[in-house]
């Protein structure tokens, strides 16, 4: 798979914005296979009612979520929050996979002043730092 950014890209846009970041409960897995697998599954308001709300901890994580660049979204994992299962299933060789695109929801989209827009397929960079695994994800309008 083709990498959209490199870690010089990435780090700058990040660096230039200073955007509002959202805490919300992101749901691993493809939309394509009801959340089994890799990727972006869903993306909920942090501790809300939903179903997803009792997965296990390798399938779903508290995440600060911002907008790093007019096409990027930051995602902010916690290490501490985060179990060694899903660091090596979800951001193996350092690359984290989208495999189906997932339109964000609205409630997301509102708070950091941007059109409907959807996670773009592709491998993004992982970016280890001492408490946060992050990685931006390229996003594009949806028609």
């Amino acid at each position: 798979m083709k990498t959209l950014h490199t870690f010089e890209n990435a780090v700058s846009a990040v660096q230039e914005t200073d955007s509002k970041i959202i805490t919300a409960d992101v749901v691993f897995g493809s939309p394509a296979k009801k959340c089994a697998g890799i990727g972006i599954c869903k993306v909920n308001p942090y501790n809300s009612l939903h179903p997803e709300r009792d997965l296990p901890c390798c399938q779903r994580v508290v995440t600060n979520i911002r907008k790093a660049a007019p096409d990027q979204l930051e995602f902010r994992f916690s290490r501490r929050l985060i179990c060694k299962k899903l660091i090596s299933r979800q951001f193996a060789f350092s690359r984290f996979r989208i495999e189906n695109e997932l339109t964000m929801p609205a409630w997301l989209t509102e708070q950091l002043a941007l059109p409907e827009v959807s996670l773009v397929k592709g491998a993004y960079p992982v970016f280890f730092a001492e408490n946060y695994i992050w990685v931006c994800i390229r996003v594009r309008s949806v028609d």
